[in-house]
């Protein structure tokens, strides 16, 4: 059995040097046939035979709902902007007293 398939691989792989392709027992060509899909373990199954060996680690926090976590970023933008707002009126109140000239002449009385 051993030999049969040693031969046929060899055969196949030359063939596939070649022609880039080999021609498959039933006739047709490999080049025809889709390789078959690999089934993967998904993370949960992986997961399960990790926990079965070990102490499970504690679950996470689902992550907040999409609406909510917009809200609270609307919110964070309306407080900046408040607060650059504030900011603002700082400054401007700031420039107009340094604006003002440093010494007035008393005005004379007639």
């Amino acid at each position: 059995m051993h030999e049969a398939d040693k031969k046929r691989h060899d055969q196949q792989s030359e063939a596939i040097k070649t022609k880039g392709y080999f021609i498959m027992e039933d006739g047709s060509k490999s080049s025809e046939h889709k390789p078959k899909d690999k089934k993967r373990r998904s993370k949960k199954d992986a997961q399960a035979d990790v926990d079965s060996e070990e102490e499970s680690p504690p679950k996470r926090r689902k992550s907040q709902p999409k609406k909510q976590k917009v809200a609270e970023e609307k919110k964070d933008e309306e407080l900046d902007l408040e607060e650059s707002e504030t900011v603002n009126a700082i400054r401007k109140s700031m420039s107009k007293k340094a604006q003002k000239p440093a010494a007035q002449k008393p005005k004379e009385h007639k």
